[in-house]
């Protein structure tokens, strides 16, 4: 047999390559709320890109999540955890836009709530990643 050598290189933590990985996909989201809140974007631009945002939702949930929870939990089991969760995110939706924010597309006009516009993105996500885990 020959021995190859190889340059070794060395190995980082595994939870600071975690930590990492996570930096670099959560940046997307930090600079993605940047370029819209800096700039202006063409509403059809916005419209296609969560139209194309909830169909990769919704096929992670159907092809991913739904198959291991059938797998695992069976077809009722399944049914009940996914219409459950489609009703709490429903209504939760019902309740926030009867709370104001229904008019969360003036937020600009006003110099104090600005910034949520900001925020409100990031929460967004950890939202919909805790309906899609239910």
């Amino acid at each position: 047999r020959i021995a190859l050598h190889k340059t070794e290189t060395p190995m980082l933590p595994i939870a600071l390559k975690a930590g990492l990985w996570g930096l670099l996909s959560g940046s997307a989201l930090i600079i993605g709320a940047l370029f819209g809140y800096f700039l202006k974007i063409p509403q059809r631009l916005v419209a296609g890109t969560m139209a194309f945002g909830s169909g990769v939702l919704i096929s992670a949930l159907s092809f991913d999540l739904m198959d291991e929870a059938y797998k695992s939990g069976g077809f009722d089991s399944t049914a009940i955890g996914y219409v459950t969760g489609a009703l709490i995110y429903t209504i939760a939706n019902i309740l926030v836009s009867r709370a104001g924010a229904k008019h969360r597309k003036r937020s600009k006009l006003f110099s104090t709530l600005a910034m949520h516009k900001f925020f409100s993105l990031h929460l967004t996500s950890i939202l919909k990643k805790m309906i899609a885990f239910f």
